[in-house]
C-alpha cells in the first residue's frame, strides 16, 4: 500500500503490529537496507493530510519528547497557526524551537523558552 502512495519500490524485510489493542495502530517495518529507509523518509512527505505517519524507530524517551512536541503542534493548529515538527524541533508560524533537556521543554532557537508549553513532568 506505501509504496502505491509513495511511488516508491522498497525491500520490507519484516512488518510487526504494535499496540494492537490501542485506538491508534502502529506498525514497525524493518526495511532491507539503509537505501530503501532513506526512500521511504525521503518521500513520506506525500502522505500529509492522511492519517499515516513514518517516523524513525526511537528510544522511549525519545518517542516522550516528540509526543509532547505532537501535542504543541496539535494545539497550535488548532488555533489556526501554521506547524512543522521535526526530531525535538518544531516551527510555529515561522519561529523555531528545540527541545531542550535540561529544561525538560522547548526552548526558542536563540535560547528564549517558549513560555507556558514547558514539558509536564
Amino acid at each position: 500500500m506505501l509504496e502505491e502512495k509513495l511511488n516508491v519500490k522498497v525491500d520490507v524485510k519484516k512488518v510487526t503490529v504494535i499496540n494492537k489493542e490501542k485506538k491508534i495502530e502502529m506498525v514497525m517495518a524493518e526495511m532491507g537496507g539503509w537505501e530503501d529507509k532513506q526512500k521511504m523518509m525521503v518521500e513520506k512527505k506525500k502522505l500529509r493530510n492522511t492519517r499515516i505517519y513514518i517516523s524513525h524507530d526511537l528510544t522511549w524517551e525519545e518517542r516522550r519528547v516528540q509526543k509532547e512536541i505532537m501535542n504543541i503542534a496539535v494545539e497550535k493548529r488548532t488555533e489556526g497557526k501554521r506547524v512543522w515538527v521535526g526530531y525535538r524541533k518544531i516551527e510555529i508560524d515561522g519561529d523555531k524551537y528545540i527541545w531542550n533537556d535540561r529544561d525538560r521543554g522547548l526552548s526558542r532557537e536563540r535560547g528564549e523558552k517558549m513560555g507556558n508549553q514547558k514539558a509536564k513532568n
